[in-house]
């Protein structure tokens, strides 16, 4: 994947650990063939006849609202996962993607991971171990998880711009996550979807 960000962004941004999430980056091997990573991003192939009796999951995907649960096309091809029949990897297949000034605003980069945080509890809902502590219907370590990164956020002199930033969009991230815990476990869940609004953490 050819990145073309506009004039002036910086090269720490792209090289941060959620760029995945927030610029589709996904480069599993050097060399065309069969891989064994799971297909991330929103450049693929799928056989037809592959799809049949598979439905995209109605609670994930853009709603309307800013904070939708995002992650529709990963929780497909996480479904589609088969190692009888591995996915192709085409690194000829080149991709131009233009990163637009407003894709790299504070607040649309927080939002994205605070959205891949509500979507990542969807994909995962059924793997959940039983042996999860939970307070306030959310396992009990994302509460540690999410302070701590908190922490992380404040502007330390003595830290990086590019970790204090790494740790915002964590922040943001493991807040969807909570969120998303909290809505499936409320009885509303039982009536039908809810889609709450994001909520007012720094920077939100």
């Amino acid at each position: 994947m050819l990145f073309y960000p506009p004039p002036g962004a910086p090269d720490w941004l792209f090289d941060l650990e959620e760029r995945a999430v927030n610029f589709a980056r996904y480069g599993p091997a050097d060399e065309s063939g069969p891989t064994t990573a799971t297909p991330f991003g929103p450049s693929f192939a799928v056989r037809a006849e592959v799809m049949r009796g598979l439905r995209f999951e109605e609670s994930v995907g853009p709603d309307g609202s800013d904070g939708y649960a995002m992650g529709t096309e990963t929780m497909l091809l996480v479904e589609l996962v088969d190692p009888e029949r591995p996915a192709v990897y085409v690194a000829d297949s080149v991709v131009h993607h233009i990163v637009r000034p407003e894709q790299l605003d504070r607040r649309a980069l927080c939002l994205r991971s605070f959205r891949m945080g509500r979507g990542l509890v969807v994909l995962c809902s059924r793997h959940n171990p039983p042996s999860l502590r939970y307070v306030f219907g959310t396992p009990r370590y994302l509460w540690r998880a999410a302070a701590g990164a908190l922490w992380r956020t404040l502007p330390l002199p003595d830290r990086q711009r590019s970790a204090h930033f790494e740790a915002e969009l964590r922040f943001h991230r493991l807040r969807g996550e909570i969120m998303e815990h909290r809505r499936m476990s409320s009885p509303r869940e039982q009536t039908g979807p809810h889609r709450p609004a994001p909520g007012k953490g720094p920077n939100a």
